[in-house]
């Protein structure tokens, strides 16, 4: 197998938080969608990315969430201290990185 330039070195990146996917040698600096840092990113390996593995939340969105069979919508808050992006319809008691409290969060 010939690696042309274009090849060369370039790997996809995906975003934990909200799913983005990024090319590049290393993971992006933030996400362009949900503005988390790069420490939030991980590989795709080819197979993964290939089989549609991830499918499940992208066909059905991070926005509404089924439970019970009641869609809710769901809100995104970000940490005003590490950026952390949370997923729900309230911010939650504690950021899992930084680990200061619900105030800290505003919606996006």
């Amino acid at each position: 197998m010939t690696i042309t330039r274009k090849d060369a070195g370039m790997k996809r990146w995906k975003c934990n938080v909200c799913g983005d996917t990024h090319t590049g040698a290393e993971p992006p600096e933030k996400c362009a969608v949900c503005d988390v840092g790069s420490h939030m990113f991980g590989e795709v390996e080819k197979e993964t990315e290939q089989s549609g593995e991830h499918g499940v939340q992208e066909e059905a969105g991070a926005s509404d969430v089924s439970l019970n069979g009641d869609d809710v919508a769901m809100k995104k808050w970000r940490c005003k201290i590490c950026g952390y992006v949370h997923i729900g319809s309230e911010p939650p008691e504690k950021c899992p990185i930084c680990r200061v409290g619900a105030n800290m969060f505003e919606e996006v």
